[in-house]
């Protein structure tokens, strides 16, 4: 294992560890020391090691280890556990990161003040200037008077709070309120952002904002509207629907309420500042033109994302994914799918993946009519698939022909197939689907089982965050197996964990 800062990359796998405040040992030989560091572990398609995380103070908690790339680890919130590092090609470069989360206990916030001044509880704590992480109490929950003060009331305006983390402004749109700071583990770091927006005319200028929520045109029913308010009580744009156009101010907070029988999943926005994406009602921000997406979620009988066009003359042609193979167990875990999907919101489904039955993993692919509920299933019997394998599922369609491929990227084994099917075209998915054991009353997939999804793609190319999503999850029993926020890596391409 040898240590590389060379701009010339040679084969190999290639991982960066990052241990502040502690170290990282792998099979037993410290890696990193309270460090970041690069290095080239292996030249094979797959290797594992022993993970042992150390704490060197006291003052520090593990909160969990988190990995990227292809790299994985058996059990991310136990301090000793399993890497696993997989690689496509064993002729190119490889880069993935491990990271020993170590947070410091305490509750701390930065503010923005530019033009004004910001009070907690009667005293000063940011004037006209930024104040980056100000440590205010180490309690789970704390509350403040807070007031903004513009002290060029003739030139500027108060515009709103901004706010994000786990900071609320209890009335975001009025100067004095009062602020709640949370920490879900009181063990944790936490780190939020109150900033005080005063601004003049030529500041707040109008942009277009488009709104994206799910729509499966085949059905032709909405999932979710979206209302905007201009305070606590004024909603003038009042359910919107998906691919509704409008205009606000930018530097300006808005409220934004989720109008569906369903639960919100979460909010996205590439034109502003949302604060609280988890919640029904959220303030946002605007500083750009842009999208507002809202994603809900519903029970079904099978965990994921489903995406659909943003406009119902769109349809997908193509879609793939990267996963690892979770672990499956013989007796209550004798049954699980995932799977990639093009259609079946309200029309013929076309899907490949791999499934498991008594603890035998095979890849397989699946025509069904939902209208007639006449369905084609074909399983694999040739190609070995093992845990935590690395796996590629690829979809398309083309002029009444269906193709699937299944590649076992640690392997570099493949089955590709096509038929004669022609699917709905209009939303792609990303599945885990549990089964039932009848001789068990326990679920398929359960409690610290998880499968990550990285790589989404439709149409060759990544779909945005501020695309049209919907959620599902599934129930079994009293588990409720449900997918994680849909997140952006660095490359701009998405990913979330089915749990």
């Amino acid at each position: 294992m040898a240590l590389t800062n060379s701009p010339l990359i040679s084969p190999g796998d290639y991982v960066s560890l990052d241990c502040a405040g502690g170290q990282i040992l792998l099979n037993r030989s410290v890696m990193c020391n309270d460090t970041s560091v690069s290095l080239d572990l292996c030249d094979i398609t797959f290797c594992q090691y022993s993970l042992e995380g150390v704490q060197l103070t006291s003052q520090t908690s593990f909160t969990r280890c988190q990995v990227s790339g292809t790299a994985s680890v058996a059990n991310p919130s136990a301090l000793n556990t399993t890497l696993n590092l997989t690689v496509a090609n064993v002729d190119s470069h490889y880069s993935g990161v491990v990271n020993l989360a170590l947070a410091v206990p305490g509750v701390y916030v930065s503010l923005g003040c530019a033009g004004g001044e910001i009070f907690l509880n009667g005293s000063m704590v940011c004037k006209n200037s930024e104040v980056n992480h100000i440590r205010l109490c180490d309690a789970p929950i704390c509350q403040y008077s807070m007031v903004g003060v513009d002290p060029n009331p003739q030139s500027t305006r108060f515009t709103g709070w901004e706010t994000s983390g786990d900071a609320y402004a209890s009335n975001p749109f009025l100067i004095n309120t009062s602020l709640s700071l949370t920490m879900p583990d009181p063990k944790s770091q936490y780190s939020g952002i109150v900033n005080l927006s005063l601004k003049t005319d030529q500041q707040t200028t109008p942009v277009q904002v488009t709104i994206h929520t799910f729509v499966p045109y085949a059905t032709g029913s909405s999932y979710a509207n979206v209302t905007i308010c201009i305070s606590s009580l004024v909603c003038p744009l009042s359910n919107l629907p998906n691919g509704a156009v409008v205009s606000l101010s930018t530097n300006t907070t808005y409220k934004l309420v989720a109008n569906s029988p369903y639960s919100v999943e979460q909010w996205d926005s590439n034109a502003g500042n949302v604060s609280h994406y988890l919640s029904s009602t959220t303030p946002i921000y605007i500083t750009s033109s842009g999208a507002i997406s809202l994603i809900v979620e519903g029970s079904k009988t099978w965990a994921g994302y489903v995406n659909s066009p943003i406009v119902s003359t769109v349809s997908f042609s193509m879609a793939s994914v990267t996963f690892h193979v979770p672990y499956i167990g013989s007796a209550a875990f004798s049954g699980i799918g995932v799977w990639v999907g093009i259609g079946g919101f309200g029309g013929a489904l076309w899907q490949a993946g791999i499934e498991s039955d008594n603890g035998t993993i095979r890849a397989f692919w699946e025509a069904r009519s939902i209208s007639s509920g006449q369905r084609k299933l074909v399983v694999d019997a040739a190609m070995t698939i093992n845990p935590t394998d690395a796996m590629l599922v690829t979809l398309s369609t083309s002029n009444g022909v269906s193709y699937a491929t299944v590649k076992d990227l640690t392997t570099d084994v493949a089955w590709s197939v096509k038929y004669q099917f022609t699917p709905n075209t209009q939303s792609a998915e990303w599945i885990v689907e549990p089964h039932f054991n009848p001789n068990s009353s326990n679920p398929t997939f359960g409690p610290g089982q998880y499968v990550e999804f990285e790589n989404l793609r439709v149409d060759s190319s990544s779909p945005t965050l501020e695309g049209c999503f919907f959620a599902p999850y599934a129930l079994i029993g009293d588990l409720k197996i449900w997918p994680g926020a849909l997140s952006e890596a660095s490359g701009g391409s998405l990913y979330f964990t089915v749990y």
